[in-house]
C-alpha cells in the first residue's frame, strides 16, 4: 500500500445506501432492474425483471424510451450524497477503478479538495499516471451518469453494449486487464459475475500473490454458497465485512504502520515510495522464488544464484566493487557489456551482493517504465550509500543522463551498476559521459576468467564431459572447438540433449499441442528482445492451466520456461532467438501481428515518454530490420495491418520509410518520413530518418532533384543534431550520416562542391568539439577516417 502498488475496484455494493440526486437510495442491480421494469411498463417477470442488463436492453430498444431513461439515470446517479465513502480516497492507491456510473467518488474527491485527482471514463484516451506521487486516477469502466446528454450511449449496461465492448479494445479496458492479472487489488462491493466485458480476465484471475508476493482481497457483506471458493480460485481472498468497517480497520492498520516507520518529511516519504515502486531492493535474506532455475544449465541468472554463491568470483568484479565504495561525492557507473550468456547480469548482481554485504543498500531497477530522477536524488540525499542496478540499461540511458546531472548539481554520491548488450554499449557510454565510468567488457572471455568458471564447476561437480580435465585442456576445448562461445560450450558439458534439441523436438512433434506451440513461440517473439511475454497475453494464450502450473514439474516445459515479475520467459535470450527461428513464416506473421495489435491498446503518447514496458516491446516488433528479416515477403502487408492502430505514431512511419528506402522506393520512403516529422516535429529521431532518406535519394538520382534532396537532408540532420543538444542527449548518427553522404555527393555534384565544402567544415568543427567522438578509440578512429576520405577528395581535385 505504501508503495502505491495496490488498485481499488468498486462495484454497486460500495455505493449501497447512498442517496442519489433524485432522493432515492442507490441500491443494487436487481432492485434498479425491477424499478425500471415497472416504470417503463415492461412485462418481464422473475427472474428476467431482476436482470439489469436484460431490462435496460429492452427499454433502450424502443427509441422513445431513450431520453426518459437517460434523464432518470442522470437524476439518480449524479449529485449523490456519500456516507462513509470519503475514506476511500485517503489511501495512496495506484489507481481506483469502478464499475459504477454514479458520482460518489467524484463527490468525496471534491469534498476533500480534489487535489491531484483525475477522472476518466472507459472511452477516454488512456493516460499513463505521472511520475509525481500526488496524482491519483479514477476510471469508470462502464461510464458516468454525469456525462449523459440526450441518451445514455456512453454507458455500458445492456447485453448488447457489453458485447460491443471487446476486452481487447484499446484504452482503459486493456489497461485494466493488464493490471488485474498481476497487481494487487482490493475489490469492494462487486461480485464480478455479470461483467461480460471483463469475463476473460476475471476468469484468468488475479495472481498478485504468486507474481509479486502481495495478496488481493474481495470485500462483500456476505457470500453466497460457492462464492468464496470461486473467488479463491480467481486469486482473491474473501473478506466478509461492510465497506465502512473494512476500510476503517485498514486505515487503522496503515496509520499504525506509518507511525512505526522512522520519522521522515513528507517529501522524503514520497521519494522513498517512488523508489520502492521503481526499484526492487536486493537483500541477502530476500524471500526465495518458488522455483530456482538450474544456474549451471545456461539459464538466466537470478538473485538467489548469487546469494547461494553459484557464480565464480572474478577479478574484475572485486575491483569494480572496491571502485564503487570510494567515499567521494561523485557519480560513478560500472558499465558491463558483452554478448548473450557471457555473464553480464551475473556480474552485476555479484557486485551488488558484494556491496550489500559491505553494508550498502542495493536496488534493482524493475524497468517497467521510466523512473523519477528527482525522487531518486531525494532518496540518495538521505541514503548516500544506496547502489542502483540497471540490467540491460540501454532503454533508459537517457534517464541515467538526467540522474547523473541531477546528482552532480546537488553534489550527491551516486553509485550505479549497469549492463548493456555489446552492440548498444557505445551509445550507452556516450549518455554517461558526465559520470566517472568504469567499462567492463566480458568478451572475448580471457583465460583467467575461464579458469575461475572452470574451477567452480569442477567444485560443484558440473563439468560433465570435461570432468577430469585440467584447466588448460578445458581452455583449449573452449577456444578451439567452440570459438570461445560460452553458451555453446556450457550446453555441451553434461552430455544430455541440449535444450535447443529438446525445444526443437517439442515444437516439431506432430502430437504436440498447438496451443502450447503458439504460447512458446509468442514468448520467444518478445524474449528474443530481452522482454518477458506479459502475463495478460501469456494467460490468455495458455488458457487450460495457470502459468504457474505450465512452468513447474511435471509440465514438459518446466526446464524451458519460468516466470519473472513481468511475465513468461524462456531459459535465456539466446535460447529464445533459437526458438523463434523454428517458427514458420505464417507463424511469424500471425504471432508478431497479434502481439503488435494487443500491445497497441496499451500504448499512447505518454507511454513513449515514460518508456513503458508495452511500448518498448512494440517498438522492437515494429523495427524495420526486424520486420524485414522475419517477413521478407510480407513486411508491407504486416505494416498495413497496423495502420488503423498506429497511424498516430511517428516511429511507425519512420520504420515504414526505412523499409521503403531499402527497396529503393524513393517517393514512398520520402512521404512516409515526412509524415513522421509532421507528427513529432520536436523529436530528433524523425528528422534523422528523413535526413537519411533524403541523402540516400540524393546519391541515387544525381540530378536537380538529387541536389534538392541533399540540402534538405543536410538541414534535417542539422535539425536533429540541434534538437538532441537542446535535450542533452546528443547522438552521433546525424554526424555519421552527413559525413558519409557528403563524400559521395561531392563527387556527384561538382556544381555544389564549394557549398558542400563549407557545410563539411561546419559539421567537422561541431564533431571535433563534441565528446561523442573523443571518449573512446572507436569514435576517434571514425572521425579520423572521415577526415582521411575528405582529404583524399581534396588531393584528387588538385
Amino acid at each position: 500500500m505504501n508503495e502505491r502498488a495496490v488498485n481499488l475496484l468498486t462495484g454497486a455494493g460500495a455505493s449501497f445506501g447512498v442517496v442519489g440526486g433524485d432522493g432515492h437510495e442507490l441500491n443494487g442491480g436487481p432492485d434498479l432492474a425491477r424499478e425500471l421494469n415497472a416504470r417503463f411498463n415492461l412485462e418481464n417477470e422473475e427472474p428476467d425483471c431482476s436482470d439489469l442488463q436484460l431490462v435496460y436492453g429492452d427499454i433502450a430498444a424502443t427509441p422513445q424510451n431513450r431520453t426518459p431513461l437517460a434523464e432518470l439515470l442522470r437524476a439518480r446517479f449524479t449529485h449523490c450524497k456519500p456516507t462513509w465513502q470519503s475514506i476511500l480516497v485517503e489511501f495512496p492507491w495506484k489507481r481506483i477503478w469502478t464499475l459504477n456510473i454514479d458520482d460518489v467518488l467524484q463527490r468525496v474527491v471534491a469534498d476533500s479538495g480534489g487535489l491531484g485527482v483525475k477522472i476518466f471514463t472507459w472511452d477516454d484516451a488512456l493516460s499513463v499516471r505521472p511520475l509525481a506521487a500526488n496524482e491519483s486516477q479514477i476510471v469508470h469502466l462502464h461510464g458516468r451518469a454525469s456525462l449523459i446528454q440526450g441518451d445514455a450511449g456512453r454507458l455500458i449496461f445492456s447485453l448488447k453494449q457489453y458485447a460491443a465492448r471487446q476486452e481487447v479494445s484499446p484504452g482503459w479496458h486493456a489497461e485494466f486487464r493488464s493490471e488485474f492479472v498481476r497487481k494487487p487489488f482490493i475489490v469492494c462491493g462487486a461480485r464480478l459475475r455479470d461483467e461480460f466485458d471483463l469475463a476473460t480476465v476475471l476468469e484468468i484471475g488475479n495472481k498478485s500473490r504468486e507474481r509479486g508476493g502481495c495478496p488481493s482481497f474481495i470485500v462483500l457483506k456476505g457470500f453466497a454458497p460457492g462464492e468464496e471458493a470461486r473467488f479463491r480460485r480467481q486469486g482473491l481472498v474473501p473478506v466478509a465485512a461492510t465497506g465502512d468497517v473494512f476500510f476503517a480497520a485498514l486505515r487503522s492498520d496503515y496509520q499504525a504502520y506509518l507511525a512505526a516507520q522512522p520519522s521522515q518529511t513528507p517529501q522524503a516519504r514520497a521519494s522513498a515510495a517512488l523508489v520502492r515502486a521503481a526499484f526492487k531492493q536486493l537483500t541477502l535474506v530476500a524471500p526465495r522464488p518458488r522455483r530456482l532455475l538450474d544456474f549451471y544449465a545456461s539459464a538466466e541468472c537470478q538473485w538467489h544464484h548469487v546469494v547461494d554463491e553459484l557464480d565464480g568470483r572474478l577479478e574484475y568484479v572485486e575491483k569494480a566493487a572496491i571502485w564503487l565504495q570510494d567515499p567521494g561525492r561523485d557519480q560513478r557507473v560500472v558499465l558491463i557489456s558483452g554478448g548473450p550468456v557471457c555473464g553480464k547480469s551475473t556480474s552485476a548482481l555479484r557486485i551488488a551482493a558484494t556491496l550489500n554485504a559491505a553494508g550498502r543498500e542495493t536496488w534493482l531497477f524493475r524497468a517497467e517504465e521510466r523512473f523519477d530522477e528527482e525522487a531518486v536524488c531525494e532518496y540518495l540525499a538521505s541514503k548516500p550509500q544506496a547502489v542502483l542496478v540497471f540490467d540491460d540499461c540501454a532503454d533508459f540511458s537517457n534517464s541515467l543522463t538526467s540522474l547523473i546531472g541531477a546528482a552532480a548539481k546537488r553534489q550527491l554520491q551516486l553509485r550505479v551498476i549497469a549492463t548493456a548488450e555489446a552492440w548498444r554499449v557505445r551509445g550507452v557510454h556516450a549518455d554517461l559521459l558526465a559520470a566517472l565510468v568504469l567499462p567492463v567488457d566480458l568478451e572475448p572471455v580471457p583465460r583467467r576468467h575461464f579458469d575461475s568458471i572452470f574451477a567452480l564447476r569442477r567444485q560443484r561437480g558440473r563439468l560433465g564431459r570435461c570432468t577430469g580435465m585440467k584447466s588448460l585442456d578445458g581452455w583449449l576445448d573452449f577456444k578451439d572447438h567452440y570459438s570461445r562461445r560460452m553458451l555453446e560450450w556450457l550446453e555441451s558439458l553434461e552430455g544430455a540433449r541440449s535444450y535447443r534439441q529438446v525445444i526443437s523436438q517439442i515444437l516439431e512433434s506432430v502430437a504436440g499441442n498447438a496451443a502450447d506451440r503458439r504460447l512458446l513461440l509468442t514468448c520467444a517473439a518478445t524474449h528474443r528482445f530481452g522482454y518477458s511475454l506479459p502475463f495478460q497475453f501469456a494467460s490468455a494464450l495458455n488458457g487450460k492451466m495457470s502459468l504457474e502450473e505450465f512452468v513447474e514439474p511435471p509440465s514438459p516445459y518446466a526446464e524451458l520456461t519460468f516466470l519473472d515479475e513481468k511475465g513468461l520467459r524462456l531459459r535465456s535470450r539466446s535460447f529464445a532467438i533459437h526458438v523463434w527461428s523454428l517458427a514458420s513464416p505464417k507463424e511469424r506473421f500471425d504471432i508478431s501481428l497479434y502481439l503488435a495489435k494487443q500491445l497497441s491498446a496499451l500504448v499512447v503518447p505518454q507511454s513513449i515518454t515514460r518508456r513503458t514496458y508495452p511500448y518498448r516491446i512494440l517498438r522492437e516488433l515494429m523495427d524495420c530490420d526486424v520486420v524485414a528479416r522475419d517477413l521478407p515477403e510480407s513486411a508491407d502487408r504486416w505494416y498495413g495491418e497496423l495502420l488503423p492502430l498506429m497511424s498516430w505514431n511517428s516511429r511507425y512511419w519512420e520504420q515504414r520509410a526505412l523499409l521503403a528506402a531499402r527497396r529503393n522506393q524513393d517517393e514512398t520512403a520520402y512521404s512516409f518520413a515526412k509524415k513522421a516529422v509532421s507528427i513529432h516535429p520536436r523529436d530528433a529521431f524523425p528528422h534523422t530518418t528523413l535526413g537519411t532518406i533524403c541523402m540516400q535519394i540524393s546519391v541515387r538520382r544525381a540530378d536537380d532533384v538529387g541536389i534538392e534532396r541533399f540540402w534538405e537532408g543536410a538541414w534535417e540532420l542539422d535539425t536533429s543534431r540541434r534538437l538532441a543538444l537542446e535535450k542533452g542527449n546528443e547522438w552521433e548518427h546525424p554526424y555519421v550520416t552527413f559525413f558519409t553522404y557528403a563524400v559521395r555527393a561531392y563527387r556527384l555534384y561538382p556544381s555544389q562542391a564549394a557549398r558542400i565544402a563549407d557545410a563539411w567544415d561546419e559539421w567537422m568543427r561541431a564533431a571535433d568539439s563534441s565528446a561523442l567522438f573523443r571518449f573512446d578509440r572507436q569514435g576517434q578512429a571514425q572521425l579520423k577516417e572521415f577526415k582521411r576520405q575528405w582529404l583524399g577528395l581534396a588531393v584528387r581535385d588538385r
